[in-house]
């Protein structure tokens, strides 16, 4: 007889499921819409990420993804998270009507015309404009060469290029792999760069130009990719052929003048454009491609000297696309200049889209580190990254800098070159070039006496750069610890404008120490702002005969001498201090600052103010800044008398 299993025996526990019926605590999604209504974007979208995660199947989490993408990053990135959405519910009306919506938006209108289907056969409403008539979805499935290609095909078209324009190239290069179209073979291009498949894009490029001798996106693409890679020769080697021919359409036009302006050929990239506009399917500035092309036909034009017609292009795409940011800055750029290198190349552009985004969350989430290891792992060679600070927007050159830099400090010493060419050019700041400056010297690609050709914001000229480490250590007073910690409460005093207690805490530490440097300068500071400045000289006298070296006593004394008018004087104060091998970052401020104003007093204005953008380059927090601005001012105190004094000289002039 078996043994019977008892009905109360307890079940085997299963693996733990998801139900369908879970869903997010109400207050989840309000703190989410708190966050939107903050506009706090980025929070919004990585808890609304983490809801969607958790419970993929509630409208309310998608919801809320949808509309912090759509505020914080654009309606193309929301529009990736509809399209999966509705693909996951096809029976869902909700979800099919806002695919709709994304897909017109997008202009992927073989994709919306199928939504449509769907969305009437759940028993909703579509726009009158579906379904589209014969005339158009011929024109749609027309494809370069004449051929017409199936609907389906053309509808898993768009969902690639919807997934590509929310920078989802994954996703985007499923749907293209079956698709034997040349502009599916085109987007793969696309796609395998931004995912760093850099090889494998190469040779699809060099196959689809293979294939039609005349497609220029894909010709344009391989060059591009040769540069790239450092093979640079090999690039300069496909620009004759990029150079001759006319674009059949905008999207192939765009790769075409991308590739001449990387490759240094802005002649032939603006006579391609000339081509280009004279062409029968042009018809002017429509939608942001060909704005976009219109852009690059100006920086062309900018590049060749010719403003004039690069200034009315900028001026007509502000005009039709009042958002292209590039177009205003370069037009504005260009009415103060006979020459400009403009900002052709947008960040997203030109570095791939996985490394770009990746590094765009981590500083989103102030991972500001973990952002610049990402960046540095850029493998793009060093000829790609030169032509990208050329032509690139201001974030590019900043970020293509961080780069160039990390890599000749880890001794890859052909970057030099890179460098030393990027300093004579008049982009980027001057901070980034000075920057560029430190970094050569650091690396022994400078000599100690050499002049380099630097861009000082108004002229090129040559300049020697001295050898010189930074620091912010603490400085110790020499002081015992008691009379150490005197002298902390009597700058406290100072800082308080407790001027009396500050005295009497400084005359007695310098009872015991009567030439104390540090004790000495903190008097004659009191001394002047109470306009006793004889005795403060006196002052600061004492302590440089007691303490040749140090360079604050000498700095103060020179600028009252300087405001004096006793520049030699004043010069001769800092001979042989001018230079320091290793200098506190406080006194390399006040050392510029000083050596700032005597040029000035001199009437050497662009002198001072290389002077000044060298310390710049050192500043790292807002007390330095602080410190900085004070030393401005002061500079500019100088030139206001020198102006002064040489206006009261013509007055009297004319007076005679």
């Amino acid at each position: 007889m078996s043994k019977k299993t008892p009905k109360n025996k307890p079940k085997r526990s299963s693996k733990r499921k998801t139900s369908p019926h879970l869903r997010p605590e109400p207050a989840q999604l309000r703190a989410i819409e708190r966050l939107l209504e903050a506009e706090d974007f980025a929070k919004a979208i990585e808890r609304a990420r983490q809801l969607v995660q958790r419970f993929p199947d509630h409208g309310g989490a998608q919801g809320l993804l949808i509309e912090a993408l759509r505020r914080g990053q654009g309606a193309q990135f929301a529009a990736v998270v509809v399209h999966d959405w509705a693909e996951r519910h096809p029976q869902s009306l909700f979800a099919q009507e806002q695919l709709l919506v994304y897909a017109t938006e997008g202009h992927c209108l073989m994709l919306a015309e199928r939504v449509a289907e769907q969305v009437r056969a759940l028993g909703g409403e579509v726009p009158s404009s579906f379904p589209l008539s014969d005339e158009i979805k011929t024109a749609l499935c027309t494809l370069v060469d004449g051929t017409r290609a199936d609907e389906a095909a053309m509808v898993q078209f768009d969902r690639a290029r919807l997934c590509m324009n929310g920078f989802a190239f994954s996703k985007a290069l499923r749907y293209l792999e079956d698709l034997e179209l040349t502009s599916a073979r085109n987007n793969r291009i696309t796609c395998l760069f931004h995912l760093e498949r850099i090889d494998e894009a190469l040779a699809l490029a060099l196959e689809g130009w293979r294939r039609d001798d005349e497609n220029l996106f894909a010709l344009g693409w391989a060059a591009s990719l040769r540069l790239y890679l450092g093979d640079v020769e090999g690039a300069s080697g496909l620009c004759t052929r990029l150079a001759m021919m006319t674009a059949r359409r905008a999207d192939e036009a765009l790769p075409q003048l991308i590739a001449l302006l990387l490759l240094d050929q802005p002649e032939a990239a603006w006579a391609a454009y000339e081509r280009t506009v004279d062409a029968p399917w042009w018809e002017g500035i429509q939608d942001l491609t060909t704005a976009l092309m219109t852009h690059l036909g100006a920086c062309a034009a900018a590049r060749c000297g010719e403003l004039k017609p690069a200034r009315r292009l900028w001026q007509e795409i502000e005009q039709a696309s009042p958002g292209f940011a590039l177009a205003a800055e370069n037009r504005l750029a260009a009415a103060d200049v006979e020459t400009l290198l403009p900002a052709a190349i947008e960040m997203h552009n030109a570095i791939p889209a996985g490394r770009f985004n990746a590094m765009r969350n981590q500083m989103q989430a102030q991972r500001t580190s973990q952002a610049e290891k990402t960046l540095i792992g850029l493998s793009a060679s060093n000829a790609y990254l030169r032509a990208l600070y050329i032509n690139g927007s201001e974030p590019l050159r900043q970020a293509v800098s961080v780069v160039l830099m990390y890599r000749l400090q880890q001794r890859d010493n052909a970057v030099a070159e890179v460098l030393r060419e990027l300093v004579r050019l008049p982009i980027g700041t001057s901070n980034d070039r000075f920057k560029m400056l430190r970094v050569l010297r650091e690396a022994g690609q400078l000599g100690e006496d050499e002049l380099i050709e630097f861009w000082d914001g108004d002229t090129l000229r040559a300049i020697k750069l001295f050898e010189m480490q930074v620091h912010r250590e603490p400085t110790d007073s020499g002081l015992p610890d008691a009379l150490d910690d005197l002298l902390d409460e009597a700058r406290d005093d100072y800082n308080d404008f407790q001027f009396e207690a500050c005295e009497s805490k400084l005359q007695s530490i310098l009872a015991s120490f009567p030439n104390h440097p540090q004790t000495l300068l903190m008097l004659a500071a009191m001394r002047h702002m109470a306009r006793r400045r004889t005795e403060a000289e006196q002052l600061l006298r004492q302590a440089i005969e007691a303490n040749p070296d140090y360079l604050l006593a000498r700095c103060n004394l020179a600028r009252a001498l300087i405001m004096r008018g006793e520049l030699e004087a004043a010069s001769d104060l800092l001979e042989g201090h001018r230079e320091q091998h290793r200098i506190h970052i406080l006194d390399l401020i006040q050392l510029h600052g000083v050596l700032a104003m005597l040029e000035s007093a001199r009437g050497e204005d662009e002198v001072a103010e290389s002077q000044l953008k060298l310390v710049e380059s050192f500043i790292e927090d807002d007390h330095e800044a602080d410190r900085l601005e004070e030393v401005r001012r002061l500079v500019k105190r100088v030139k206001a008398k020198r102006e002064g004094f040489f206006g009261r000289a013509l007055r009297a002039l004319v007076r005679r």
